[in-house]
């Protein structure tokens, strides 16, 4: 492999890659110096996940140095640049986390949850192969109820969709033996049609967003002929890291 060596000034705050030990000299010297240093196309992983750095990781006496922001951002640490004391300040993220994002509660895989009308409950998620056509699909198989005395149906022909705990929308998903139109009295999918179940093609932009990540499950269900208030009616579920079987 090709070395590309060049010369950089070089401010004598850095990070050392290797031993993930900070490089925080006590009595540091000021000004600048002319070093020479080696670039390899050095990558940096966090967990598995490639991230990007703005300014390219390099070698210098045999340690890899890399912008101390990147690394901190990518820990969920905030690095801050205090210029008037010449330090630089490691704090906790402010970041918000899923429970700030969704303010409602967030249930799990075969819990049954209950908002009136509707009663819902996560059974199990799958990425499964496709039989007729080449790929591959997200799968949730669920149990659906409507627990009231009416006819019932959905406001949204495509009530349920997949979540990352940042708050992002990732998709829609397609409902299978399950209509959104019309659910009579005490439906219950599981006695009219047990392999009522949610799914989503699992295209290569959905793949790299939900790898080796925790989705969301979220679940509107306001009915057409129920006075059920939106905030009240939301339903979110953590299905995990979704995986194939």
């Amino acid at each position: 492999m090709n070395l590309n060596k060049s010369t950089v000034v070089l401010v004598v705050i850095s990070f050392l890659f290797g031993s993930l030990l900070f490089l925080l000299p006590a009595h540091g010297e000021t000004g600048k110096k002319q070093i020479e240093v080696t670039y390899r196309n050095i990558g940096i992983q966090v967990n598995g996940e490639e991230i990007e750095s703005e300014q390219e990781p390099f070698l210098f006496q045999d340690r890899v140095y890399a912008p101390l922001r990147t690394i901190g951002e990518a820990v969920d640490k905030e690095v801050i640049w205090d210029n008037e004391t010449s330090k630089v300040l490691i704090e906790d993220s402010t970041t918000t986390t899923t429970s700030d994002t969704f303010c409602f509660p967030i249930h799990m895989i075969e819990e049954r949850v209950e908002r009136f009308p509707y009663v819902v409950t996560i059974n199990r998620v799958f990425i499964e192969e496709l039989e007729e056509v080449e790929g591959e699909e997200i799968r949730i198989d669920l149990r659906f109820e409507n627990i009231s005395d009416k006819f019932l149906g959905l406001q949204a022909a495509r009530p349920f969709t997949l979540w990352d705990k940042n708050g992002n929308m990732l998709a829609f998903l397609w409902q299978r033996g399950l209509s959104s139109f019309e659910f009579p009295p005490h439906y219950d999918s599981k006695e009219k049609t047990p392999w009522a179940y949610l799914c989503v093609t699992l295209t290569d932009e959905l793949k790299e967003q939900i790898r080796n990540k925790d989705v969301l499950l979220m679940f509107i269900p306001i009915a057409k002929q129920a006075s059920v208030e939106f905030t009240n009616a939301l339903l979110v579920f953590d299905l995990g890291v979704i995986v194939k079987e």
